[in-house]
């Protein structure tokens, strides 16, 4: 009788330790979402592009709400040869600026693997050059009268809001994989002045393809803006 009693406590006392270590070990076990981060990111894909660009950004995440900044630019040297719209456009001054504004909502706390966000983003894009020896298409309600050029200064800027969809993946608590699409609203301008040696010329310019427009054809619209992109960045501080 003693025997069974001493085996009952024992079997208690064994129930009541292995509840005890599962308790402590559920309680020890660190919580894996991020409160806070702070990254810097840049879009490779940009280094590509025909106008080949540098675009560094910032993220400052909090709970669930990611701001971000983000600057672009580039420049003759950096382009080796700048945009060919039509044959013969050349230019030797080259530059573009970009900066963009950005709002994320996370729907989930941020922790290691995949974050879906939703987010809205502020625009502008702004492209200078001096051109020379080519031909433009103005603005005009009337006609569509092609015009050649000896020298001509040349804007193109685009400017508003694109709402976008994306998933950010944390990699080893650092690595940052962030791809993105979206759609938006944008004014578009293309614009040639300073113009010299101006006179008609045989039409060589086309509308060219959807999404790739012709920059020999001067404009002030608002259109539709499709984006895609990647980031890949790396988290400097989190908690």
């Amino acid at each position: 009788m003693t025997y069974l009693k001493t085996n009952k406590n024992l079997f208690h006392k064994a129930i009541i330790l292995f509840i005890c270590c599962n308790s402590y070990s559920l309680l020890a076990q660190k919580d894996t979402s991020i409160i806070q981060h702070l990254e810097i990111h840049t879009n490779p894909l940009t280094f590509g592009y025909y106008n080949p660009s540098y675009r560094l950004g910032v993220e400052y995440v909090k709970n669930q709400l990611g701001y971000v900044v983000e600057y672009g630019f580039g420049n003759t040297a950096l382009n080796g040869y700048r945009f060919n719209a039509t044959e013969g456009k050349q230019g030797n001054q080259y530059l573009y600026n970009n900066i963009r504004l950005e709002f994320k909502y996370y729907l989930k706390k941020l922790k290691q693997g995949r974050n879906v966000y939703v987010s809205s983003e502020l625009f502008l894009m702004q492209v200078t050059d001096v051109i020379y020896n080519s031909y433009y298409v103005p603005v005009s309600k009337d006609s569509y009268t092609e015009y050649s050029f000896t020298k001509a200064d040349f804007l193109h800027q685009k400017y508003g809001v694109n709402l976008k969809i994306g998933g950010k993946r944390i990699i080893k608590n650092r690595i940052i994989m962030d791809g993105y699409m979206g759609v938006g609203i944008v004014k578009y301008v293309v614009d040639y002045s300073n113009i010299e040696n101006q006179k008609p010329s045989e039409p060589t310019v086309t509308d060219g393809f959807p999404f790739f427009p012709n920059y020999s054809k001067e404009t002030n619209s608002i259109k539709l803006d499709f984006i895609i992109g990647l980031k890949l960045g790396y988290i400097l501080w989190k908690n």
